[in-house]
């Protein structure tokens, strides 16, 4: 039995086929410039469209290892139909897929899989660059990777198809504007095996369909869910924050990854991770917008809309211009406004201003007042007299009141991309600042703890605004605190390490030096949190970035 096998097994396969060479052409239209990869259903090249001046795509070549030209072509016939599902993919962070193409290829027909092709490295690549030079990638970095990835499974999941393959292999950044695409797809290669394992002889056991290190047991065991996406993508990005392997991060005997002594994260996306992790299905997030909810990512995700310009109808009034801009986030720029000339108006003659009304009236009144007394009988010296006319002719100027500047009431987005602008000038991470909103805002608003507000609810725009609100006021104690720029870079990742560093350098008169001018400043700048316990709060970490100035004053 094993001798037959192992003969069979020797045999060349029906759809076998050798590497395209460059230069050839497949069905007059697509000229193969080289291979790009290759894998157990056929090889995988870069193309150009001849036909659509040379534009580049990827051609994927579907030769299943089978036995017999019956089997090869029912294997084609099962891939043909089933492969249909792959092309209701609309989105634009999937490549898109273009046709499934027979062609003949030394003799023998062969199916292929032609796709767009999307120029940029792998994430695979940027790390691999990143490790030469000593460095990894940081965690803003992979919250930014996640802002993408995650409303694209959430997509893929909602057409349901799983991806099955994630990895650091198959995330690609585009050159062009640093996208992150999804490629390679473990579901073709679930397509082909699938329609294989119909076919071929030795049937027993479940499709197989997983990435060594990335897939999750049940994946192995060849049952995939949402989630299993999702604990790929977690497991990718803990090889993007450590430069570690899967296997180095995994403890196979305890069944238990073991990462957090190889870097140190916030705790949210610390507790996000873990959850990502669970070893059940039932213990993870059971979808990429719950993960997306739980990171709280809404802030990093970029407008994908570009400036371009459309031609406006000619104004018969102005010719300003003829052209309306569309900003970057898509919305049209309101139209120049026409100011017509002022109307002609008829000459009149110059009317005194107040000032000058007041000095006619004042003089004219202190005249009529001299007369009045002189004909009473009231003397008054030519001096007496004087004073008299100066001090009634002398106008009492009136207060000048400053004109009151009129406010411009800002939208509910306008206030949050100030607040945003904001931070981000002050070099305050966007993680660590809108979690201390959060806190202080869920601290006043219990009953909201646990859910997101909706950006569009009416019925949650008074919280909204509560929560700008919110970081509007602790931006301004930020800014008065006068930390320095080490300090607000370092805020989120301050721990008692760096309290037990100070310790080491100062002594002890120093220490107790350091502690109360912190707490003084702390408790001016935040004088709601006195009295407080602030930790394990990101209140606490504002009292670190103090002391840490505090310290480098006390420094030689």
């Amino acid at each position: 039995m094993l001798k037959r096998f192992a003969i069979a097994q020797n045999r060349s396969p029906v759809g076998f086929n050798a590497a395209l060479s460059a230069n050839s052409i497949l069905e007059n239209r697509y000229r193969i410039v080289r291979e790009l990869g290759a894998g157990g259903f056929g090889r995988t090249y870069l193309a150009e469209d001849i036909t659509r001046f040379d534009e580049q795509c990827v051609v994927k070549e579907f030769a299943p290892q089978v036995q017999g030209v019956q089997a090869l072509s029912k294997a084609k016939e099962l891939f043909r139909r089933e492969a249909g599902v792959l092309y209701r993919l609309q989105h634009p962070q999937i490549p898109r897929f273009r046709e499934l193409m027979q062609a003949n290829v030394q003799g023998h027909p062969t199916l292929f899989l032609v796709q767009d092709y999307i120029p940029g490295q792998t994430y695979s690549q940027l790390l691999k660059a990143r490790l030469a030079q000593g460095e990894r990638f940081k965690e803003l970095e992979v919250r930014q990777l996640l802002a993408q990835v995650l409303p694209t499974l959430e997509y893929l999941h909602g057409e349901g198809t799983i991806h099955r393959d994630l990895s650091p292999d198959n995330l690609i950044r585009r050159e062009s504007d640093g996208l992150t695409f999804l490629i390679d797809f473990g579901a073709v290669k679930q397509v082909a095996n699938t329609a294989v394992r119909r076919l071929t002889p030795l049937k027993a056991g479940p499709t197989q369909i997983h990435k060594p290190g990335y897939s999750p047991p049940e994946q192995k065991q060849g049952q995939a869910y949402e989630n299993s996406d999702l604990y790929a993508l977690a497991v990718t990005a803990l090889v993007l924050l450590t430069g570690e392997h899967p296997q180095a991060l995994y403890d196979s005997y305890t069944a238990t990854w073991r990462w957090q002594n190889r870097v140190s994260l916030s705790p949210n996306l610390t507790q996000v991770l873990v959850k990502m992790l669970a070893h059940q299905p039932s213990d993870r997030y059971p979808s990429a917008r719950a993960v997306f909810d739980a990171l709280n990512l809404y802030h990093l995700v970029a407008p994908q809309a570009a400036s371009v310009s459309v031609q406006a109808a000619p104004s018969p009034v102005t010719q300003v211009s003829q052209v309306a801009t569309v900003n970057v986030v898509g919305r049209p720029l309101p139209p120049p406004i026409a100011i017509a000339p002022p109307a002609p108006q008829s000459p009149v003659q110059a009317s005194p201003s107040p000032i000058q009304r007041q000095m006619l009236g004042v003089l004219s009144g202190s005249f009529k007042l001299v007369w009045v007394l002189l004909r009473g009988g009231i003397k008054l010296g030519l001096f007496g007299l004087f004073l008299l006319l100066i001090g009634f002719a002398v106008p009492r100027i009136p207060r000048f009141v400053k004109p009151a500047i009129p406010t411009i009431e800002l939208s509910e987005e306008q206030r949050r991309d100030r607040l945003h602008e904001s931070y981000a000038q002050l070099e305050v991470a966007g993680e660590f600042w809108i979690g201390l909103v959060n806190e202080v805002f869920y601290a006043q608003h219990p009953q909201s703890r646990g859910r997101q507000l909706d950006p569009n609810a009416p019925e949650d725009a008074p919280l909204r605004q509560r929560w700008i609100g919110i970081g509007e006021e602790i931006l301004n104690q930020v800014q008065r605190a006068q930390l320095s720029v080490q300090a607000r870079e370092q805020l989120g990742r301050y721990s008692a390490r760096d309290y037990d560093g100070w310790q080491a350098v100062l002594s002890e008169g120093e220490m107790q030096k350091l502690n109360e001018r912190a707490n003084e400043r702390f408790e001016r700048f935040f004088p709601e949190q006195q009295g407080k316990a602030i930790a394990q709060t990101r209140f606490e970490q504002i009292w670190y970035a103090i002391a840490a100035d505090e310290f480098a004053k006390l420094q030689p």
